[in-house]
């Protein structure tokens, strides 16, 4: 008797989780409400899979190349208000969990872009919105065909 209360409570926890989980990442409760998300996935499903999958894997991070790039400085802004915050110092801590709307870090429709951070040696490369696009449906195909 006492088994199948626990494997009944375990039961409605797991249902109840499932019920409320979210569908996107956290890094994107920095710029929206629970609300918008919810209403962006419902109304725009490809903006909201590009948002998605651009705070995850839509940048990478990579050692300041030796040879001049065109780049932008990045800079540490309050994504509610967009207001730069100039005495940052950026660490090597800022690139492990790295958050792009934290940042004045952004896409282009149509080209990549660049952005040093600080004294740290590494640079930010953000793909295109077309290639964050293309990458984010090819991801839900593949995840789609593996269930």
């Amino acid at each position: 008797m006492y088994c199948k209360r626990i494997l009944l409570l375990i039961a409605a926890v797991l249902f109840v989780g499932s019920v409320f989980s979210q569908n996107y990442n956290e890094k994107l409760l920095v710029k929206y409400t629970d609300k918008e998300l919810t209403q962006m996935q419902k109304e725009n499903p490809k903006q909201f899979d590009v948002l998605n999958y651009f705070v995850t894997e839509g940048f990478n991070v990579v050692d300041m190349p030796d040879k001049p790039i065109e780049y932008m400085e990045l800079a540490k802004v309050n994504p509610k208000t967009g207001q730069v915050d100039a005495d940052y110092q950026f660490t090597m801590a800022d690139l492990e969990s790295f958050n792009p709307f934290e940042f004045n870090c952004m896409f282009d429709s149509g080209k990549s872009m660049y952005y040093k951070v600080g004294n740290t040696g590494k640079l930010i490369i953000v793909e295109s919105y077309f290639r964050l696009q293309n990458k984010a449906e090819n991801k839900k195909r593949v995840k789609n065909l593996n269930r």
